[in-house]
């Protein structure tokens, strides 16, 4: 049966088989039903005869399988050459004739082989698994290019144009690809020292232009050295140092490391510390941090803090330049490390430590005047051109970065309001089916099914406000491809017959049923009825008083968030057999506002301490709630009316003995008393007093009495096992 997309029109078929010569061609062949049955004879008389003889020839040999030879000759087969057994390197005998013997299936009758033919035929088997493995390894083989061996005008990297090979870097993904391929020359060496933005764009967009949010390790290192710099608080390090920093692997102090490995020889490859993946800008593991460390005395408000030109590891270790003199100065005699350490600061703090933090300051302003020169002179312009140059590089960096982040950002934009558009483009005639599916029904209930809201969700662009409605088209507004003509019709008519019930019984969510027998003559048993009626009814109309909100009306709903269906087949199935009374119960369980009902119920308005007997009255009704069977689905049975009137008139009685007995309890000499002696300092903890502790007596819980784990009062023996809603009910202060 063929299948195909909804459109507006109906069923675009989408799996029509195609109609070519060959098919035409077919169709023509002439149905005569003797010349078929001519030509099926005639095969199984040509398949008869053939059974003893071989078939045509082939180029697979196998004693396991049928063997065939090139030709036959009066049951015996005569060994000829084959096709693609034509190797230069085969002896006499792969060409030599044999004759073997063949058993009725056409199987080469091993007991009659020589030697000889056993031989040629392993020899053709061995040279045919030869040239098939060789076929699929060429065909596994991604590229199976061999480069020709006189260089066939390659040209090597190194001799492209410089143009070329800064193109090339500029194309890598990762620094530690520019560092493996820079330091194969000192020529690729060249390229990669003299552009150190380079490194910088590399550095920013490692594990950014795919992944977006995640960086790499290098993008997190250049970012510190970079904020560093952008401090002024290292020296500037050249291209090729920070490439370097950047991939580092083991700690910079080689040998000099605290963590070196004898055996092996390498440093530690544990690199930084907390908060500082590359500590004081340069290359140290956490042992050798502690090494050059210095800590700053009363660190926790020192105003040295709070300096930017002064690098704090660990919020309270300044760079120790005595512990760290192998550090300072690379083997080619470039400074490295920060430009203020600990000997500057903690100099100027022995030297004004009673002037105060104030001249202390004065004395750091006059220290970086004579380590990075003034204004104007020559070491000051020279540090401030690369601090700069470098600060430029990585913020047009990041910059570019973030341009090519929000172009990507706009084209999925555009992308997602395409695919949008089309998702809205393929419902739409959902809308039309379902909108007249629904004509002749009143219009509060063709809202029903017509409440919907279209949403610029690329998952679910079309939601449905009543649930019942949204759960039988959800599948399709979803996925537009999964809507067939036969789904969306099985689908609307299973919400038309919903719609029909209810259509057809208005006195049930009208509520008319409720009031129906107001007028009915009254005994004791027919007022309690009524009673309990008239409370849902007043619930019913503050709260539920139109069809949308009965029905369970949730526009809001996300994608990940179903609304509770109210409305369920099992309800209306109640609804449809005129049991209204069970299936508004239904509803109003699922709601869990039934408790609330029959507070109303069992108290008045009017009584004396409302509160507290309501909250009495709840927790009597809890526990008889709780006594219904539970299902698999950890659901409990759903209410009748009759198991619902029968179970609140033993609510009732029992709400009525718990009620006596706790006005007997408050009224006790004993608690009197003890509500009258209580002192005037007690009650601070939220306010709570003797008096709130006695009101408890209106929600006894219904677990039993543990002893205070804290050392409070002991339970009694006699009552260890005892609740205390058991115990109130049966009197037993």
């Amino acid at each position: 049966m063929a299948t195909g997309r909804l459109t507006r029109s109906g069923i675009a078929a989408s799996n029509a088989p195609p109609q070519d010569d060959t098919m035409l061609a077919d169709e023509n062949a002439p149905d005569n039903a003797d010349a078929g049955g001519t030509a099926s004879t005639a095969a199984l008389a040509s398949r008869s005869k053939q059974q003893n003889q071989p078939s045509a020839a082939t180029t697979r040999y196998s004693l396991r399988k049928r063997y065939h030879t090139a030709s036959t000759k009066n049951g015996n087969n005569e060994n000829a050459n084959h096709e693609g057994d034509n190797d230069a390197d085969d002896d006499d005998d792969a060409s030599a004739t044999s004759e073997y013997s063949h058993d009725d299936f056409g199987y080469v009758n091993s007991t009659t082989l020589t030697d000889r033919d056993l031989e040629s035929l392993l020899r053709q088997h061995e040279a045919d698994g030869i040239r098939d493995r060789e076929e699929k390894r060429r065909r596994l083989d991604p590229y199976p290019y061999v480069p020709p061996e006189d260089g066939g005008g390659i040209i090597p990297l190194d001799h492209l144009p410089s143009p070329c090979i800064e193109l090339v870097f500029e194309m890598l993904p990762t620094c530690r690809g520019i560092f493996n391929l820079a330091f194969l020359s000192k020529t690729m060496l060249s390229h990669v020292e003299r552009r150190s933005e380079i490194i910088v764009r590399t550095a920013v967009m490692e594990g950014r232009v795919t992944g977006g949010k995640k960086a790499g390790s290098a993008n997190r290192i250049a970012t510190q050295l970079v904020g560093l710099v952008r401090n002024r608080a290292i020296h500037v390090p050249s291209t090729l140092r920070l490439l370097r920093v950047c991939v580092a692997q083991e700690c910079e102090r080689g040998e000099e490391c605290w963590d070196y490995n004898i055996e092996t020889g390498h440093a530690s490859p544990k690199l930084g510390v907390q908060g500082a993946a590359r500590p004081f800008g340069l290359v140290l593991c956490k042992k050798c941090t502690e090494d050059v460390g210095r800590g700053i005395p009363n660190w926790w408000n020192h105003w040295v803090r709070n300096e930017d030109r002064v690098i704090t590891v660990q919020h309270s270790k300044l760079f120790h330049p005595n512990a760290a003199s192998d550090l300072l100065v690379t083997a080619d005699g470039q400074k490295v490390g920060p430009v203020l350490n600990a000997r500057h600061i903690l100099q100027i703090c022995t030297t004004y430590k009673y002037a105060g933090v104030e001249r202390q300051k004065e004395a750091y302003a006059a220290l970086i005047d004579e380590v990075y020169g003034k204004e104007g002179d020559e070491k000051y312009d020279t540090y401030e051109k690369d601090a700069s140059s470098l600060v430029e590089c990585f913020d047009d960096a990041e910059a570019a970065l973030a341009a090519f982040h929000e172009r990507k950002k706009d084209e999925s934009a555009a992308n997602r309001k395409e695919l949008i558009a089309r998702k809205k483009e393929a419902i739409a005639p959902i809308i039309e089916i379902l909108e007249e599916s629904c004509e002749g029904l009143p219009e509060d209930i063709k809202g029903l099914a017509m409440d919907f809201e279209w949403r610029e969700d690329m998952r679910q662009p079309l939601r449905f406000a009543i649930p019942f409605v949204n759960l039988k088209l959800e599948a399709f507004t979803r996925a537009p491809s999964y809507a067939t003509q036969k789904r969306v019709d099985e689908a609307v008519a299973a919400i038309r017959s919903k719609l029909d019930v209810l259509a057809s019984h208005p006195d049930f969510y009208t509520y008319a049923f409720l009031d129906s027998d107001a007028s009915a003559p009254r005994n004791k048993s027919a007022a309690r009825k009524i009673r309990i009626k008239q409370k849902i009814l007043n619930y019913c109309n503050q709260n539920l008083s139109s069809l949308p909100q009965l029905a369970g009306r949730d526009i809001g709903g996300s994608y990940y968030f179903h609304p509770p269906n109210y409305l369920e087949d099992a309800v209306l199935d109640q609804v449809e057999k005129g049991r209204y009374m069970t299936a508004l119960l239904r509803i109003l369980d699922r709601r869990r506002v039934i408790s609330n009902i029959v507070q109303k119920v069992l108290v008045a308005e009017s009584s004396s301490d409302l509160i507290n007997h309501r909250r009495l009255a709840g927790v009597c009704w809890a526990k008889f709630d709780s006594e219904r069977s539970v299902n698999r689905y950890r659901e409990r049975d759903p209410w009748t009316s009759g198991k619902f009137y029968e179970t609140l008139s033993r609510c009732r009685t029992e709400f009525f003995t718990l009620k006596r007995n706790a006005r007997e309890y408050l009224s006790e000499k004993n608690v009197t008393d003890w509500l009258a002696n209580q002192p005037p300092n007690q009650g601070n903890w939220n306010n709570f007093t003797r008096q709130d502790a006695v009101d408890a007596v209106f929600s006894p819980s219904m677990r039993v009495l543990r002893p205070s784990a804290w050392g409070g009062a002991a339970v009694p023996p006699e009552i260890k096992t005892a609740k205390p809603y058991h115990l109130l009910l049966s009197r037993d202060f």
